[in-house]
């Protein structure tokens, strides 16, 4: 499965190489910078908790449906 999500109509990003968010930006590795739209916010910060959770959990060793 991959993930992708979209911060912005302009944009699709690989949630695997998100570093951070801060207000309405989306750092990237190598210190890139995407906008995230006000419509999308609650979306992508949404798909960025699930991702880390799964990421934790496989960590862990705990399988992830």
């Amino acid at each position: 499965e991959y993930d992708f999500k979209s911060p912005h109509s302009s944009f699709l990003v690989n949630l695997d190489y998100v570093v951070g968010i801060k207000n309405y930006t989306v750092y990237m590795i190598n210190d890139i910078e995407i906008p995230l739209s006000q419509r999308k916010v609650l979306d992508f910060k949404k798909a960025m908790n699930t991702y880390f959770m799964k990421t934790i959990d496989l960590c862990k060793g705990v399988p992830h449906a």
